[in-house]
């Protein structure tokens, strides 16, 4: 499974704990590594290979001196973080076949940024090692178990050329001129960066990817106060990408790029997969900001990489790193990251990958039809679909769970409505406690067709005793045999 590095977060400190800086994991020799400017420590911990479970993290200052350093003329002067230039022209890409079709100029996103995706796509703040201010781009996550997960480029949380893990790294959603101090929804600091062991050991643009798991304010997570963008590993990369972010000195503006795939990026093949390359022209400054894929009429599609690097002598290429296993290992251990120890998820097969079983029909079981299918999955390779025949008929799984008076259990679930564009499917998302009083708490879902994965969830709070298990239930009211299609479920709890 390899080896996850964390460091833990210091009161008025930045300590500068990074075992692949000091490490060469492959040799086992020791990297010199100058101590921490403001006399944090460093320790040295020793790394397996490259491999998909090996990711590190690192820490950043308390909240409130990162949040009270970015002043509106720090943020008007950040530089946009250098572009990862590869010398001399791009090579072509093998079967995925050389690029078709004219160049992409990039346009600008109509704000103000309260829409979907706009305000889930913001601009990254950070100070380089070199004591510089910089700037990229990144989103945020919907789904993550602690609902503070923020995806970019793995340059910009730590960098090579700037001295190691990034400081003073904050992310702004919705971030535009049109706002008195550019912060429509507020300013969030990192409470811990994260980044592939071989972006940070090898700097391998294969695996150039980052996360941030960013404070809550007021108690409440970035998730909960804009939403978020689901995020998808190991999907078909023949697709229509388009890619957001904030290029330009000072830019304070969104830009985009929609593009079909160009090719792959063959080279260097035994550092991770080959990346994606798309036609766009997206400048520095635009790093971290995502590609999205499957996107509905409501503008919201699936995080599908972020732009990442280009060749010197072929400009008109933006290339992202392919999110295979390597990037959900990377993601695992971000969306866990502050999270209470306890099951990952208390479903069984939640992202149905091994079939059906055991999730099963509940209420008016015979009115119900349900198959596993593959491709365009939410997570991995299959989804669940699902119609009832009438209005009332669910489909569930049972979880066995004695459960505490005053404990809480939360339910998400991914939905999709496959088809033509313009049609709605209603029903009701519903989290049981089953045994002694039984007891629920339910949420109505609309999805429609075009928009799609939408994530939807529903918290219990226990208030009867002798409670011996919890029930996932789906209730459909549209019926007539109207597909629905499910996944990413999870059931843990708060």
């Amino acid at each position: 499974a390899g080896v996850v590095v964390r460091q833990a977060f210091r009161v008025s400190r930045w300590v500068t704990v990074c075992a692949i800086v000091c490490i060469l994991a492959i040799v086992g020799s020791a990297i010199p590594v100058d101590a921490d400017r403001s006399s944090g420590s460093l320790t040295a911990t020793r790394l397996e290979p490259p491999g998909p479970g090996n990711v590190s993290s690192g820490s950043l200052p308390e909240q409130s001196e990162a949040v009270d350093y970015w002043t509106d003329a720090r943020l008007a002067s950040a530089e946009p973080y250098p572009d990862l230039v590869i010398p001399g022209v791009a090579p072509e890409s093998g079967p995925a076949g050389a690029p078709t079709g004219p160049p992409v100029e990039s346009s600008g996103v109509a704000r103000p940024y309260t829409n979907a995706p706009d305000r889930l796509v913001g601009k990254v703040f950070f100070t380089g090692g070199d004591g510089r201010d910089y700037s990229c781009s990144g989103s945020v996550v919907a789904g993550s178990r602690n609902e503070s997960v923020v995806w970019t480029a793995g340059h910009c949380v730590y960098g090579h050329d700037t001295g190691g893990w990034h400081h003073n790294w904050i992310f702004i959603p919705g971030y535009s001129s049109r706002y008195r101090g550019q912060r429509p929804y507020g300013t969030w600091s990192a409470r811990t960066l994260w980044s592939r062991v071989v972006w940070i050991d090898q700097a391998s643009y294969r695996q150039d990817l980052g996360a941030a798991v960013v404070k809550r304010r007021s108690g409440r997570s970035i998730e909960d106060t804009v939403g978020g963008l689901p995020i998808a590993f190991d999907a078909p990369p023949t697709q229509t990408y388009r890619a957001i972010g904030y290029p330009g000195f000072g830019g304070i503006d969104q830009r985009q790029c929609t593009s079909g795939l160009r090719g792959r990026d063959r080279r260097n093949r035994s550092l991770g997969p080959d990346p994606l390359y798309i036609a766009c022209d997206l400048q520095p400054g635009s790093s971290g900001g995502p590609w999205l894929r499957a996107i509905g009429a409501s503008g919201i599609g699936t995080i599908s990489s972020v732009n990442s690097y280009r060749y010197g002598g072929t400009p008109d290429r933006m290339y992202g790193p392919y999110m295979g296993g390597e990037a959900r290992s990377l993601y695992n251990a971000a969306e866990t990251d502050g999270v209470a120890a306890g099951p990952s998820n208390l479903l069984v097969n939640g992202d149905f990958e091994a079939g059906t079983s055991p999730w099963r029909p509940i209420n008016f079981a015979d009115r119900v039809n349900f198959a596993n299918y593959s491709g365009r999955a939410y997570l991995n390779s299959y989804f669940q679909e699902i119609n009832v025949l009438r209005s009332g008929a669910s489909f569930g799984q049972d979880v066995a769970r004695s459960t505490a008076v005053g404990s809480q259990y939360r339910l998400v679930v991914f939905f999709r409505m496959p088809g033509a564009c313009n049609h709605t499917w209603r029903g009701t998302l519903a989290l049981w406690g089953v045994g002694g009083a039984a007891e629920n708490h339910t949420r109505a879902i609309t999805v429609r067709s075009c928009e799609g994965w939408k994530r939807v969830e529903v918290t219990l709070q226990v208030r009867n005793a002798g409670h011996t298990a919890l029930r996932a239930e789906i209730y459909g009211a549209t019926a007539g045999g109207i597909n629905i299609d499910l996944d990413g479920a999870r059931l843990f709890q708060v």
